[in-house]
């Protein structure tokens, strides 16, 4: 049966991520497009997740803030266009 490891295939740590990348597909300069990664902790202690660098034109952001043990927690990344210039 699948798990974890399948679904969240990339590893840093105890964390799972359910892709190496951001992935916005086409982007224009005039607008902002988001995009989402899903993030497991396979650890059995909680991680806060928080204090994201990006560059100015990507904002990233994170629900739940903390992710317990064996659970996910969603990293949206927003891409704005006109910032990226």
């Amino acid at each position: 049966p699948k798990g974890p490891t399948d679904w969240y295939p990339t590893k840093i740590g105890n964390l799972r991520f359910s892709s190496n990348n951001l992935n916005f597909g086409p982007v224009k300069t005039n607008v902002a497009d988001t995009t989402t990664v899903i993030v497991y902790n396979e650890g059995n202690k909680p991680i806060s997740i928080q204090n994201f660098k990006a560059p100015g034109h990507i904002v990233l952001s994170s629900s739940p803030k903390v992710i317990p043990p064996t659970q996910t927690a969603m990293i949206k990344a927003t891409f704005d266009g006109k910032a990226a210039g």
